[in-house]
Protein backbone atom coordinates (compact mmCIF):
# COMPACT_ATOMS: atom_id res chain seq x y z
CA UNK A 1 0.00 0.00 0.00
CA UNK A 2 3.10 2.60 0.86
CA UNK A 3 3.73 2.61 -3.23
CA UNK A 4 0.34 3.62 -3.86
CA UNK A 5 0.27 6.64 -1.88
CA UNK A 6 -2.07 4.77 0.51
CA UNK A 7 -1.65 4.64 4.05
CA UNK A 8 -3.41 1.70 5.97
CA UNK A 9 -3.98 3.57 9.12
CA UNK A 10 -3.25 6.18 11.35
CA UNK A 11 -0.78 4.97 12.48
CA UNK A 12 1.10 4.09 9.58
CA UNK A 13 0.75 8.05 8.16
CA UNK A 14 2.23 9.13 11.53
CA UNK A 15 5.10 6.81 11.33
CA UNK A 16 5.62 7.74 7.63
CA UNK A 17 5.92 11.30 8.46
CA UNK A 18 8.15 11.12 11.80
CA UNK A 19 10.66 8.98 9.35
CA UNK A 20 9.99 11.69 6.81
CA UNK A 21 9.09 8.81 3.74
CA UNK A 22 6.65 10.05 0.98
CA UNK A 23 4.80 6.80 0.00
CA UNK A 24 4.19 7.05 -3.64
CA UNK A 25 5.41 4.97 -7.04
CA UNK A 26 9.12 6.47 -6.35
CA UNK A 27 9.38 5.09 -2.92
CA UNK A 28 12.12 3.20 -2.96
CA UNK A 29 14.03 5.55 -5.17
CA UNK A 30 13.62 8.73 -2.85
CA UNK A 31 14.15 6.76 0.22
CA UNK A 32 15.86 3.00 0.40
CA UNK A 33 17.33 3.39 3.60
CA UNK A 34 14.56 4.04 5.74
CA UNK A 35 12.21 2.13 3.69
CA UNK A 36 14.58 -1.28 4.05
CA UNK A 37 14.78 -0.79 7.42
CA UNK A 38 11.28 -0.66 7.56
CA UNK A 39 11.07 -3.75 5.80
CA UNK A 40 13.90 -5.20 7.91
CA UNK A 41 12.12 -4.50 11.01
CA UNK A 42 8.63 -6.24 10.00
CA UNK A 43 10.06 -9.54 9.37
CA UNK A 44 10.84 -10.91 13.12
CA UNK A 45 6.96 -9.61 13.38
CA UNK A 46 5.67 -11.35 11.24
CA UNK A 47 7.11 -14.89 12.27
CA UNK A 48 6.16 -14.15 16.18
CA UNK A 49 2.90 -13.56 14.88
CA UNK A 50 2.46 -16.70 12.71
CA UNK A 51 4.45 -18.62 15.30
CA UNK A 52 1.93 -17.63 17.85
CA UNK A 53 -1.01 -19.20 15.85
Amino acid sequence: MLTLDVPETGTTAAMLISLNIQPGPLLFQRSPDPVRDLVAALYPARRDRREAA
